[in-house]
């Protein structure tokens, strides 16, 4: 499976560790791309579930 889609299918279950790895790919993708200055990830609610 995909890391990103791993990463957005995890959402469906914020576990603590799901939430970390997120954060994690998230931080991976923002060292790579300069034109972003922060990454997050939000569930349904409007609620951050994990930024990188």
């Amino acid at each position: 499976m995909r890391e990103s889609v791993r990463a957005i299918n995890d959402l469906a279950d914020p576990s603590l560790a799901n939430c970390r790895y997120a954060s994690q790919r998230l931080g991976d993708i923002l060292k790579s791309y300069t034109v972003y200055v922060d990454r997050i990830l939000a569930d349904t609610w409007g609620r951050l579930i994990a930024n990188g």
